[in-house]
This record gives C-alpha cells, structure tokens and sequence, in this order.
C-alpha cells in the first residue's frame, strides 16, 4: 500500500509494529504484485528459547508418539515457537498426525508451530505447516519458513539464500549473515505480496450498525 500510495520508494523503511520497527524493501512491482523482503530480526535455537517443559520430553529431547516414536526436532523462537522436523519419516508420520501431536504436547504450555521439512537441493526446501492456534494446516508461514532455513543450514542442509516452497505455491526466500553454523545476526524474507481487495470505508462507518427499517 505504501510503495502504490508513493510514500515509499526502492529503499530500506521501517514499519512501527508493537512497539518494534521493522525495516521493509520493496524491490519491484509488476502486473501481478510486489516483490519485498523484510527484516526478521534474531533468532533463538533451542529448548529453553520455546520455554519447553524438559520434564515431558525424553532424555535426547525427543516427543514419544504413541503410534510413530520417538519424534526428533528443533526448537527455534522467531519471536514465536516452532518445531522443526525433518524428512524421511514413517510412513505414518503424516503432518496431519504429527502436527496436533506436537502443537498440544504438554512439553510446550503455550503451543508450538510446526514443520515438516523436505530438502530438495543446497538452496532449496518444502515445507508443511501446522499452526498452533488455527489448529490445522496452513499454506504458507513466514517464520514457519525462517525457522526451516535456519535449522536447515545449522545441520549442514543447505546454505543461504535458500527458497523455501510452501503448500500455497508461491516461494519465499531466506538469506542470512554468516551462513555457518551460528544463527544469521540479521536475515531476510523475500516472497510476494498481492492486492487482493480495495475496502472504501464510508463515513460514519464506525457508528455501529443502524436499526432495521419497519415496513408496514
């Protein structure tokens, strides 16, 4: 809205958001959307950095499925908690069993996202998302695609940047300072945003809904 209002051009901006500012760059802009990428941010890797409840998990840091097994992940805080887990898999081990499993697991009090990864090549992933609080699979997740890369490139999967494809078919990029085994100090997420709708709010709007007309 910004860059097609003119307000911002091809340059670094920041956006006031709960009391963080976020730096923002649009890139380019065609027929069907814009190309931008923002700021994230550090993250934080580890059982502690999701307020895990050690108690609920195994000694090696493992989920127990009651049909699957012992469940291997990463925990990352993006500012919000995943899970991140890797393929091959059980068979059984489906996103649609392993996410509500995990989201509800008593080792995480406030929830869990989760993801299931497919590595594809050194600069490519898919993932699928389960989110918490939706309770289902969603088609694409912006820190859900943070946390992927970054576990990605710590276990030596890949390297920045690295396309991250998601069930909503459109592709979201991750780079990041250094690309070593230590989390990126700043990282970014390109993917495309579309204008979906114009809403004009008319005046008086806000003034509650009117009372129904009588006909006699």
């Amino acid at each position: 809205h910004l860059h097609r209002e003119g307000l911002v051009a091809r340059e670094w901006f920041l956006v006031r958001s709960g009391g963080s500012e976020i730096p923002m760059l649009v890139h380019g802009t065609d027929d069907e959307g814009w190309d931008i990428s923002v700021d994230m941010g550090r993250a934080t890797v580890g059982l502690e950095a999701v307020d895990a409840d050690l108690g609920q998990l195994d000694p090696a840091g493992r989920a127990s499925h009651p049909s699957v097994g012992p469940i291997e992940f990463t925990a990352v805080s993006i500012g919000n908690p995943h899970a991140v887990v890797f393929e091959p898999l059980p068979e059984s081990a489906s996103l649609g069993e392993l996410g509500p499993f995990l989201t509800r697991h008593p080792a995480f009090p406030r929830g869990i996202n989760m993801q299931i990864v497919r590595i594809l090549g050194t600069d490519r992933l898919q993932i699928g998302v389960w989110e918490r609080g939706v309770e289902a699979e969603t088609l694409a997740s912006g820190t859900g695609a943070l946390a992927a890369a970054l576990v990605a490139v710590r276990l030596g999967h890949g390297r920045f940047p690295i396309e991250v494809h998601t069930a909503g078919g459109f592709p979201l990029v991750v780079d990041g300072e250094p690309a070593d085994a230590a989390p990126p100090r700043r990282w970014t997420l390109t993917g495309d945003a579309r204008l979906v709708a114009r809403v004009e709010v008319l005046a008086g709007a806000e003034q509650g809904r009117p009372e129904p007309l009588h006909t006699s």
